[in-house]
């Protein structure tokens, strides 16, 4: 019996091996390439993906690039328009102190004006006051005789 029993196990074994390799591929082989092409396609949309997110950093890689040029541009004329800004307000510093200037030579030429005519008014009361002193009356003019000069006739 144990000559039998053994027989029996190895046909059992035997028959359900044939019957698993005839189930296995079949059955599970359009289950496994439904899985492939899904995972494929899986694969393609990262590759999409990945590609589209390469587009995207090289973009802004560029124009984080751009930006750091212009920003260095931006800040050369700003330091341009400082510079620029610092001489007009000296300009203008020296244009208040010339204007201040101008009105004291204004204010000292008025003064000297003032002052001329301040003399010129003296003068004239003076000059007026000496006519004034002065008579009037002409001199007559001095009669001369001939004879008084020696004329003798030689």
């Amino acid at each position: 019996m144990k000559r039998f029993l053994k027989c029996v196990v190895v046909v059992l074994v035997a028959a359900l091996g044939v019957w698993g390799c005839a189930q296995g591929p079949g059955a599970s082989a359009g289950g496994d390439r439904e899985r492939v092409r899904k995972l494929e396609a899986q694969c393609a949309r990262l590759e999409a993906d990945y590609s589209g997110a390469a587009a995207a950093r090289d973009k802004a890689c560029k124009e984080a690039a751009d930006l750091r040029e212009q920003t260095a541009r931006l800040e050369q004329t700003e330091a341009e328009l400082r510079k620029e800004l610092e001489q007009a307000r000296a300009v203008a510093e020296e244009h208040e102190q010339l204007k201040q200037q101008l009105e004291q030579q204004k204010n000292e030429v008025k003064a000297l004006h003032s002052r001329c005519e301040t003399l010129r008014n003296t003068l004239r009361k003076a000059l007026d006051e000496t006519n004034d002193m002065v008579p009037t009356a002409t001199p007559a003019a001095p009669v001369l005789s001939t004879s008084e000069h020696g004329d003798s006739g030689s």
